[in-house]
């Protein structure tokens, strides 16, 4: 399956932020304790959580492709694919 077309997946604001704090908390220790400086460390960690969201964001997305492949490929209903992964009918048909 093609996913290029794939985008991340929204995520909730309390989920984003949980992810974003955890990663960027264990990122910056790590850094510091390397001893990086704290600007160095802060960037790092930043971008490093930034991306971390974006990637949770877009394995979330390319999961529901997947099952909903799945899902097809066993003969479910188009609509009830669309309520479990939250693809619209055209992207369904797609796969």
């Amino acid at each position: 399956m093609n996913t290029d077309y794939i985008q991340p997946k929204p995520l909730d604001p309390m989920t984003r932020q949980k992810l974003y704090d955890e990663s960027y908390a264990e990122v910056y220790a790590d850094a510091r304790s390397e001893g990086k400086s704290d600007e160095y460390a802060t960037a790092y960690a930043q971008s490093y959580a930034e991306n971390y969201v974006y990637g949770y964001a877009l394995g979330m997305a390319k999961a529901d492709y997947e099952n909903a492949k799945k899902m097809k490929e066993l003969g479910a209903n188009i609509d009830f694919i669309m309520q479990v992964t939250g693809l619209t009918k055209e992207e369904i048909e797609k796969l």
